[in-house]
């Protein structure tokens, strides 16, 4: 039996760190008169600085594999994806066949609200491995919160599709059965969702999140149940009374 799929992230690295530029400290000049002190400041002033960072035209110094684990650990965890972002900039920039950089680009960027570069990304990645299925997984989930930012009127299907294209390449990827319940809710389709969490809990009871996602379907559907009844009768009031 295949083994379900699982999304793990490595961590931790080393942060790239420039020299500073010196500073001029007033308190060695304190014992020696004010017109001696400014000639001192003027003559620091004309020393070559050899430390003072600039920037560079181009990076060559790039150590790819320690940049893909820091902007691993920050995008999986959250912590900063301005700096993934850059570090994945970095990377994409030495070597552009890499493509889990464009996949955690695209995650980046997705968190950040930037979908359409995002889907620049998920492509790219893509055509780089196109039967990845976890490229196509968060490319939905991409979908889901695109869609979620435009006041509920995203089109969820392209969502569902691409978790259905992961499920054609992996059928027991878990987070990508999910996935399309989570479309189906999103569209408010309650039914259909839980359909597909059951389809979860049959192989894992015990799966608290998905149990909390089928308590919410749940309830979104008897509220919506709720609502339809009240408007049957309002119209049944209206009508009797003329």
């Amino acid at each position: 039996m295949k083994k379900f799929l699982a999304i793990a992230a490595a961590s931790a690295l080393s942060v790239f760190l420039a020299p500073t530029m010196p500073t001029l400290c007033a308190a060695q000049y304190d014992d020696a008169p004010a017109v001696e002190r400014q000639e001192n400041r003027q003559s620091d002033l004309r020393q070559p600085h050899g430390h003072i960072f600039y920037i560079a035209k181009k990076v060559v110094d790039v150590n790819i594999f320690e940049d893909m684990q820091k902007a691993r650990y920050l995008t999986v965890t959250g912590e900063d994806y301005g700096l993934a972002k850059a570090l994945l900039d970095k990377v994409i920039g030495v070597n552009d066949k890499v493509s889990e950089a464009y996949l955690l680009r695209a995650l980046c960027l997705t968190d950040m609200g930037k979908f359409y570069d995002a889907e620049k990304d998920y492509k790219a990645a893509l055509m780089l491995e196109p039967d990845n299925p976890s490229f196509y997984y968060f490319r939905g989930v991409s979908y889901l919160k695109w869609g979620g930012t435009r006041n509920g009127y995203g089109d969820y299907g392209s969502a569902r599709n691409q978790f259905q294209k992961a499920l054609e390449i992996e059928p027991l990827y878990i987070d990508a059965i999910v996935g399309v319940g989570d479309s189906y809710f999103a569209g408010k389709n309650y039914t259909q969702a839980i359909e597909q969490y059951d389809k979860v809990l049959a192989v894992f009871p015990q799966h608290d999140v998905v149990l909390a996602k089928k308590d919410d379907a749940r309830y979104a559907m008897q509220k919506a149940k709720e609502k339809r009844d009240e408007e049957e009768r309002q119209r049944q009031l209206r009508q009797r009374i003329g």
